[in-house]
């Protein structure tokens, strides 16, 4: 037989047990008697079964009471054991932080937010894992990843998640030094069927943007499988390729202004008639309730966002 017991009630039990006399127990739970006699008479009406021995001046509990008893006490602890846990986890950041990201924001200085965050809470530990956001979302879905940072597009729309955007930037080409494009003076059409692109894969908004360098008599899907020459998730492998290969790439100067400044990459001068920006974000599960430590993490997330968009170091 199922019961719908409230805590409530088993808390005006335990009192009336401990102190043997309505008047006393009402007083310690501060509700008057009456209250307290109904409480009681409620339970044993709910349960079938008589709960105290009633005497003019004192009550003592049943068996049945006792048998209740045993597993409120187990109750009250269980509860006051998830009190401190929840008190705990709120006075201090979440031991570890799991993290999905996309690959470009791997190198968007996500290791500063990281860094920063293990500065301020050299306790808390991180798990990343690098992939396409569309790729990344089951598992922000079945709650093993707390945040997916990454380009939103494949997200848009979906019900489920809270988007939060970062800084976009325009795309730009980006070549080795010494490329034989950088030759030409002025705008470069680059010539995508000779000059492969290397790129941790391509967004939907991604194909029109690469139509504009299509010859005529060619099929969009055709050219974007002909012209680009390696997809990976590794962004640290694409930059050193193109640093030492013919092989042009599509991304933000903020992502590549590092290797820019260290003299092994160059802005190819493209002159475009439907250019494309980054949509980079941070996702979040609607229905989910995340601990402080995460909010800390995107807190320090958007200030390096900003801070590299603006071309601050």
């Amino acid at each position: 037989m199922h019961h719908n017991l409230e805590t409530r009630q088993l808390l005006h039990l335990a009192a009336l047990a401990r102190h043997g006399n309505f008047h006393r127990a009402a007083d310690s739970l501060f509700i008057t008697q009456p209250a307290l006699t109904k409480s009681i008479r409620k339970l044993e009406d709910q349960l079938q079964v008589l709960l105290f021995d009633r005497a003019p001046d004192t009550v003592r509990p049943t068996e049945h009471c006792l048998v209740l008893l045993e597993h409120a006490e187990r109750i009250f602890d269980e509860l006051d054991q998830a009190g401190n846990r929840l008190a705990e986890l709120s006075s201090r950041p979440l031991s570890r932080i799991q993290i999905g990201c996309g690959p470009i924001l791997g190198a968007w200085g996500l290791h500063k937010a990281v860094a920063e965050m293990h500065r301020e809470h050299p306790e808390v530990r991180f798990n990343i894992v690098f992939g396409r956001a569309a790729d990344l979302a089951p598992r922000l879905r079945d709650r093993s990843l707390h945040v997916l940072i990454g380009d939103t597009e494949p997200l848009e729309g979906d019900r489920d998640v809270i988007i939060e955007a970062l800084p976009s930037e325009e795309f730009c080409f980006v070549c080795r030094t010494g490329h034989p494009l950088l030759k030409s003076s002025g705008a470069v059409e680059p010539d995508l069927l000779h000059y492969k692109l290397a790129l941790p894969g391509l967004v939907g908004r991604a194909a029109p943007f690469l139509a504009q360098f299509m010859p005529e008599g060619w099929h969009l899907e055709e050219f974007i499988e002909q012209v680009v020459g390696v997809r990976s998730d590794n962004y640290h492998l694409l930059l050193d390729l193109i640093a030492s290969t013919d092989y042009l790439s599509v991304g933000t100067e903020s992502v590549f202004r590092r290797s820019i400044e260290e003299g092994k990459l160059q802005l190819l001068p493209v002159s475009f008639t439907r250019p494309i920006r980054s949509q980079p974000g941070i996702v979040r599960l609607r229905d989910r309730t995340l601990p402080g430590a995460i909010d800390t993490f995107c807190a320090e997330l958007r200030r390096t966002a900003a801070d590299l968009v603006k071309g601050d170091r």
